[in-house]
């Protein structure tokens, strides 16, 4: 408990960042499918490029993370072997976004027959394939087992 002579007490506008925040991150929570928690703590600043062809896919991810949050509509696919940072690069994607744009989005919509820029928050998810893979393989075995 902290004195509340002390306590700083947030305008609208921290208020209204703190509830993009919350929304946009809840979101993730809410829609992802995920194998761990663990890959939530992935970002570009603690993604280790040990190699020129990793260093060049660690800077195409935030170029495409940057043509995101400038309003473009990118779909991206990373494949490759296991291991070699595509979770990493894919979380890193999403948090350089949010964290870059204020969790927010910048949108015009028709309001009244008038153009009007709105913010909304982001609406992103994080499917993490492999999970969803071994679940089918695991519901599969069972299948089998029961039979």
């Amino acid at each position: 408990m902290e004195d509340i002579n002390y306590r700083e007490i947030p305008d609208n506008k921290a208020l209204t960042a703190s509830a993009h925040k919350n929304e946009a991150l809840g979101y993730i929570n809410t829609y992802s499918i995920f194998s761990s928690f663990d890959v939530f703590n992935r970002r570009f600043s603690n993604y280790t490029a040990s190699s020129d062809a990793s260093k060049q896919v660690l800077e195409r991810s935030r170029t495409i993370a940057n043509r995101i949050i400038n309003g473009e509509t990118i779909h991206t696919l990373m494949i490759g072997a296991t291991g070699r940072g595509k979770t990493h690069l894919a979380v890193g994607m999403m948090y350089w976004i949010l964290e870059r744009s204020g969790c927010k989005l910048l949108k015009t919509v028709m309001k009244n027959g008038k153009s009007v820029e709105t913010f909304f928050s982001w609406k992103i998810i994080f499917i993490d394939w492999r999970e969803l893979i071994e679940r089918k393989k695991q519901s599969l075995n069972d299948d089998q087992m029961a039979k």
